[in-house]
């Protein structure tokens, strides 16, 4: 018997052992099995939405701001972090040497939102950001001006004048922004809008 024969007969030994071993009923039993246990919703896994305010929520803990305290997130369209931010100083600086107090603290302080498009390394646009609180008008510009045009924010409970609620809800309808406020209780979000509140 030649090198190559008894090779060929080795092959087909070891297909007729496996054959008897585990058939094909039994092999497509045992996938269909692996399949249901692996191919299924683990129940307490959060939804994407949750992961990135609650995240949001995290970055918010490093400012040095002892009033108000505010986090963003920037995710793209794949669901991956691109950029975080807190409100804060500028970086490099003696932060205790920095007013953090009312009203003198807003000649110092950089927003959240801003800090997280500054950091960021590439385009924003079909970008998502998650702050942990409504953005002022400067805040909605700068993310306009960096691409973003869907923002899911944790709070909107927050005092503007009459003048920049009007510009932010024009703004709103003219670049066609997403705004959505997320609930932490249910961890869903809503859509909003400035002219009839939560949709």
């Amino acid at each position: 018997m030649s090198y190559q024969q008894n090779d060929q007969s080795k092959k087909q030994q070891t297909r007729d052992t496996i054959k008897d071993s585990f058939p094909v009923d039994k092999f497509n039993k045992y996938v269909k099995d692996i399949k249901s246990s692996i191919c299924k919703n683990t129940p307490n896994r959060i939804g994407w939405d949750e992961y990135f305010m609650e995240l949001a929520f995290l970055v918010k803990r490093r400012s040095p701001d002892v009033q108000t305290q505010h986090g963003a997130v920037i995710v793209d369209s794949n669901n991956r972090i691109v950029s975080s931010g807190y409100n804060g100083f500028p970086p490099g600086g003696p932060d205790h040497c920095i007013p953090n107090l009312r009203p003198q603290k807003y000649d110092y302080i950089i927003h959240a939102e801003m800090n997280a498009i500054l950091s960021a390394r590439q385009d924003l646009s079909k970008c998502t950001i998650y702050v942990t609180g409504i953005p002022c008008k400067t805040c909605i510009l700068h993310i306009l001006g960096s691409g973003i045009h869907n923002i899911v924010c944790g709070d909107i409970e927050y005092q503007e004048s009459e003048k920049d609620l009007i510009t932010k809800a024009y703004l709103y309808s003219l670049y066609d922004i997403d705004l959505w406020v997320y609930d932490k209780d249910s961890g869903k979000k809503t859509k909003f809008s400035y002219s009839d509140g939560v949709a």
